[in-house]
């Protein structure tokens, strides 16, 4: 159930087929033997699986690909908290050459996403409250999993709680009227659920969105701001697309929001050297400077960054990251 969504949804995200996911999956675990190793190792086997899928000049995508690939000094699209996680492995049992290779060859994202968590999340630092599900999801995705269960255990945020892969994993705003799942009442005691169904959507007369529900013969209505608005507001007259094939553009690859860019108007790039921060999936991406860059100048930085009153501007693929010239 939520694996196969979680892959569907991200095959479509990134615009993969489906049918070669678990493939993908397969290579990476045959390089980087995850399981028994780090927690969650489906989730880092996944994304990896995606980072050799979605890069171009590693063909053919198979494990001998991607060991000549790494051991060339080839990198990986893969977020800091992965890195981070495969640094871990050092405590938790043998890890392949590549794996030691892959960190060399991307120290500088490695170190800055140490650096981003002063240090690395233990038993120790987690409440006593907490239950083993909580626990595993805390250590395997550290900050972003310490969040995500505290703020289940204090029930500040109902996304935990929701036992409903077909909904979590759909399209927005394609839930038809009439859909039922079901809701975690109680962290602590898997078996108490609440059955709700879902009603349809409405429009409030401030354009904000209406979701209706019936739970147990009751309707119940939440009303939020419909996020499309806010992120047209934020994408100002929206984003440029890279030109294909020029070599001064450079293009997303991965989708997400941009948090912010590591380099300024007028900076010499360096090849391997970070170059901006995108969240993609709720994980934060750290994005190098590509080799073929190595020495072109900023001319224009087109995107605009998080800040703590507005979202960052929302990145499909294709479209422009990063204009440059000859410096």
């Amino acid at each position: 159930g939520g694996t196969e969504g979680s892959d569907i949804r991200i095959a479509k995200e990134y615009n993969l087929d489906i049918r070669k996911i678990n493939s993908a999956k397969e290579v990476a675990t045959e390089v980087f033997p995850l399981e028994r190793a780090v927690t969650p190792f489906s989730e880092y086997k996944l994304r990896l699986g995606i980072a050799i899928m979605i890069e171009p000049a590693l063909q053919p995508k198979t494990a001998d690909a991607v060991r000549k690939w790494v051991n060339g000094g080839g990198k990986l699209k893969v977020g800091g908290d992965v890195l981070v996680g495969l640094k871990r492995w050092e405590t938790l049992g043998p890890k392949t050459p590549e794996v030691d290779k892959l960190l060399a060859n991307m120290s500088d994202e490695l170190a800055a996403a140490m650096g981003q968590s002063s240090k690395l999340i233990g038993p120790g630092d987690l409440p006593s409250s907490f239950t083993r599900a909580q626990i595993h999801t805390a250590l395997g995705y550290q900050q972003k999993g310490l969040d995500f269960a505290t703020a289940q255990a204090k029930g500040t945020d109902l996304s935990p709680l929701l036992l409903a892969p077909h909904v979590l994993h759909a399209k927005p705003r394609s839930l038809k009227a009439g859909t039922t799942f079901e809701l975690l009442m109680d962290p602590t005691n898997p078996s108490k659920k609440a059955q709700i169904e879902f009603g349809g959507f409405g429009v409030a007369p401030n354009k904000d969105i209406v979701l209706n529900f019936m739970h147990e013969g009751q309707n119940m209505q939440v009303s939020m701001p419909d996020p499309d608005a806010a992120i047209s507001a934020s994408s100002g007259s929206g984003t440029r697309k890279a030109e294909p094939g020029n070599p001064h553009h450079l293009g997303t690859v991965v989708p997400g929001e941009l948090l912010s860019y590591s380099v300024n108007i007028g900076d010499v790039l360096k090849a391997g050297k970070p170059l901006c921060v995108l969240e993609s999936m709720k994980m934060e991406m750290k994005i190098s400077v590509p080799d073929e860059m190595d020495g072109l100048q900023v001319k224009a930085l087109p995107c605009k960054g998080r800040t703590k009153e507005k979202q960052g501007d929302i990145l499909a693929p294709g479209d422009l990251l990063l204009e440059m010239q000859e410096s």
